[in-house]
């Protein structure tokens, strides 16, 4: 990518503080030490700054005094925004389709595959990925504001509470959606917002899409145990993980709701306790190895890491020592 100086200045509105030799860029870099030649840099402080200098950078992006008059100094308050606005360039040049989505969403898309993408969330991958992107191509983001009001012709998913699964079970769905019969290894907590996705896929005829392993689901993630709470095959007892405080309510709700005597709340003893929890049969713990001695019957909903948490429970040297 060649780019004038002048129109970067306009792409990105910014302001060009200096009169520089060179006249355009040839392309983007967010990292000073991986710089080369030619390239802008968006600098976050004077130091990285001088370092993207001094490896070849022909412009700088941000609240920076210009100190080289060989190299152009764009002043912008905000680099962050700047990013935004480059980002809102590429999707316009290449007539990009964004439709943003909730995390929950993001994460279940995560679990498809399709003539689609996800949008990263880090800005400087997100500009690498919509420079890779085909013309016209279909992108979900998450529902960030500041994307969200830079973008064009964005969309948004919604969900669907109509349908409800025909399983009584806390970790399977069992539906039917466009005349299609769905039994999926997916906690009807999430069941809304996989159908507002299969609603927009509807509403576009879009059906190149494929059900991968809800394994990758990072939200939600049971693990059975046996009698000693150790990782176990098929049982009717497990830790339900949870890493996220927002979807952390929305489960115990619907557990709240279901099977109200069969479990119990496990929290770190420095989380803030949400006011639903009140009437919850709370267990604090101190640090994740203490869950080996926790007393339940059926489940026990643990706001922590699903992987940390086998560890705790038979670390990797214990596995490997019963293997053979």
């Amino acid at each position: 990518m060649i780019l004038n100086i002048q129109n970067l200045a306009g792409i990105l509105g910014a302001k060009l503080l200096s009169e520089p030799i060179i006249s355009e860029i040839c392309g983007f870099c967010f990292d000073e030490r991986k710089i080369r030649a030619g390239e802008c840099f968006f600098a976050p402080n004077l130091k990285s700054a001088k370092i993207a200098v001094n490896n070849g950078a022909y412009a700088i992006v941000g609240d920076i005094e210009p100190f080289d008059n060989e190299v152009a100094f764009l002043r912008c308050n905000d680099v962050d925004t700047a990013i935004l606005r480059l980002l809102r360039y590429e999707i316009s040049q290449k007539n990009i389709k964004i439709i943003f989505a909730s995390k929950i969403q993001i994460a279940l898309l995560n679990c498809l595959s399709g003539d689609f993408s996800l949008l990263p969330k880090s800005l400087a991958e997100a500009y690498f990925a919509l420079q890779k992107s085909k013309q016209g191509e279909m992108i979900f983001a998450l529902n960030d504001k500041g994307l969200k009001n830079l973008s064009f012709d964005g969309c948004e998913l919604g969900v669907i509470n109509s349908i409800k699964s025909r399983s009584q079970s806390l970790f399977y769905s069992n539906f039917v959606f466009a005349s299609r019969h769905y039994d999926l290894p997916l906690s009807p907590v999430f069941l809304p917002e996989f159908l507002g996705i299969l609603d927009f896929f509807a509403s576009f005829n879009f059906s190149e899409f494929a059900l991968k392993d809800f394994k990758d689901f990072e939200y939600f993630k049971p693990l059975f145990v046996g009698v000693n709470n150790d990782p176990f095959g098929p049982s009717n007892r497990a830790f339900v993980c949870v890493n996220d405080e927002e979807i952390l309510g929305l489960v115990f709700s619907y557990f709240n709701k279901k099977i109200k005597s069969d479990f119990v709340l496990a929290l770190p003893k420095n989380i803030k306790k949400n006011k639903n929890f009140v009437n919850a049969k709370l267990i604090e713990f101190g640090n994740l190895s203490e869950l080996k001695a926790l007393s339940f019957r059926r489940f026990a909903l643990v706001f922590c890491d699903y992987n940390e948490l086998k560890e705790r429970l038979m670390p990797a040297k214990v596995i490997e020592n019963t293997l053979f």
